[in-house]
This record gives C-alpha cells, sequence and structure tokens, in this order.
C-alpha cells in the first residue's frame, strides 16, 4: 500500500476511534469501528486545509458503506445572492433515519491566563476558541439543516481533536460546559522555552506535522526531515523571525528502531496567543 495511502488509511482510524472534544452523542456511523485496510479511500485531491481533509475522509467512510445513502455532502445554502451556510453531511440510515452531521476537527491550547469569561481553550489561530466553535455548531449550523432540509430526523455534531496543555499548567477541572473529559492531550510551549524539551522528553527527535496530516502519528519516511533538539532551536529561531504561526511537532524516541509518537507540541510564538 503506497505510503500516502496508508497514512489517510491511519487518519481515518483515528477519526473514528479517538475520543469526540463534545459530551453530546455521536452518530453511530461515525462510532468506533475496526475497519478493514481498504487500498483506495477514493480520495482524488488531498486538501491542504485540515479541516477540509478531515470531512473528505468522513466522505470516503461514508460512501464506502453500501449500508448508508448520502443526500448531500458540503452544499452551501443561499438567500437569494447571499450564501448563508453550508451543509457538511445529510444521510440516510439503514433504519430510514435522515440525519444531518456537521463535522469539525480542532486542536485547543488551555491558556489559564486569558481574562475573566473568556474561553480558555484556544486555537493556534487565536482568533478560534472552543466555546466559539460550538456556539456557531449548535446555534446556526445545525439549525440550518432543521429549517432547509424538513425530511432531517435526527442532528449531530462530531467534532474530534486534541487538547495541548502547557507544563506548568494541569488542565482546570472546569471545563466548557460541552467539553469532554476524555480527551486527547498534548503540550504546548512558547517560542523562548525550548530548553523545557531536554526535560520533557531527553534524548529525543522531532518531525514537523504539516498541513493537512495533523490527526493520527504521521508516518515517518525518507522524506521527512528528523531534528535533533539543537536542530529544533536552529529551524524555529529562523521561522520565528519570519513569522508568528505556531508549529506542531511529534516527539519520537532518539531510538531508531522506535518509531512511536511520543507526544504532540506545539510551539508558539512569545505574544500569543495576543489580544483577546
Amino acid at each position: 500500500m503506497h505510503q500516502l495511502t496508508r497514512q489517510m488509511f491511519r487518519d481515518l482510524e483515528w477519526i473514528l476511534n479517538t475520543p469526540s472534544l463534545l459530551t453530546t452523542p455521536i452518530p453511530e456511523e461515525l462510532g468506533p469501528i475496526e475497519i478493514a485496510e481498504m487500498d483506495d479511500l477514493g480520495v482524488t485531491h488531498v486538501p491542504k486545509r485540515v479541516g477540509r481533509y478531515f470531512e473528505e475522509l468522513i466522505a470516503c467512510w461514508l460512501r464506502s458503506r453500501s449500508d448508508i445513502e448520502v443526500l448531500h455532502q458540503q452544499t452551501q445554502l443561499h438567500d437569494g445572492n447571499r450564501t448563508i451556510g453550508e451543509i457538511d453531511f445529510i444521510y440516510r440510515t439503514p433504519q430510514g433515519d435522515v440525519v444531518h452531521c456537521e463535522t469539525a476537527v480542532k486542536f485547543y491550547l488551555y491558556a489559564p491566563f486569558v481574562g475573566d469569561g473568556q474561553c480558555q481553550f484556544i486555537g493556534p489561530n487565536s482568533a478560534d476558541n472552543f466555546e466559539k466553535k460550538t456556539s456557531r455548531l449548535f446555534s446556526h449550523q445545525l439549525q440550518l439543516g432543521k429549517k432547509h432540509f424538513p425530511e432531517v430526523t435526527h442532528t449531530f455534531a462530531f467534532m474530534k481533536g486534541q487538547i495541548f496543555v502547557h507544563p506548568g499548567d494541569a488542565v482546570h477541572t472546569h471545563r466548557p460546559e460541552l467539553m469532554s473529559g476524555d480527551l486527547l492531550q498534548g503540550t504546548w510551549i512558547y517560542e523562548d522555552e525550548l530548553d523545557l524539551l531536554e526535560e520533557l522528553f531527553p534524548e529525543c527527535c522531532y518531525y514537523p506535522a504539516e498541513k493537512p496530516f495533523w490527526l493520527s502519528p504521521i508516518s515517518v519516511g525518507p522524506d521527512q526531515k528528523k531534528h535533533s533538539r539543537k536542530e529544533l532551536t536552529q529551524f524555529l529561531d529562523s521561522h520565528f523571525r519570519q513569522a508568528r504561526t505556531p508549529r506542531l511537532w511529534s516527539v519520537r524516541s532518539g531510538d531508531s528502531s522506535d518509531v512511536h509518537e511520543i507526544d504532540r507540541v506545539f510551539v508558539v510564538s512569545r505574544d500569543w496567543p495576543g489580544p483577546q
């Protein structure tokens, strides 16, 4: 199986089997399941954006199931000449139910230092946060399905992802109301805290996680550049002199025989998240 196909297959398994970010129910059709390898996932174009890639793999899974009839996929809705939203998926189940499912994959950094009353789970792009996204999912996107597709009998939000916690913090027990307590967790640090990595991950190496492959552990092949801690520092020094965008890294053992991912680390600029 081609390396890219293997990566996409692992990403699909990750989508179906990792914990939900939400406390709300998920559709049975997208629940945990052991799936057989598929030589062809039917992906003709790999989107660059992580969210679109996530949607494309879900679409491949639904299309591969003979018991599911996909009625609408990524369908834009209009009010006159104005686009008012987009429906991710509407499909018919084997039981005859018509399901509207909105999907999202999100990565949030826990930032307990932000002001009172503000969401403390913030995206790498700090314009995004957990409460803003869930509000839009439930108050806008899922409402569109009910309004424009009266045949819909069930609505679901399907949201996967990971939270990242600074080594000096512990996730507060008072999570946002809709956030699950069973989550994948990684680490985040500032650009000037790279020395912490030696304490956290001694004798480890680092691989860049490039979009859209932020889901399952990345395939480490001959094209992937392995960075020592020193090389990582040099790379990030150069990066943050030119840009302020956070960078995501896969932490692996320095032992070449051990290919398992130990952790995921976001490195952010010292001025992240900026004004809220």
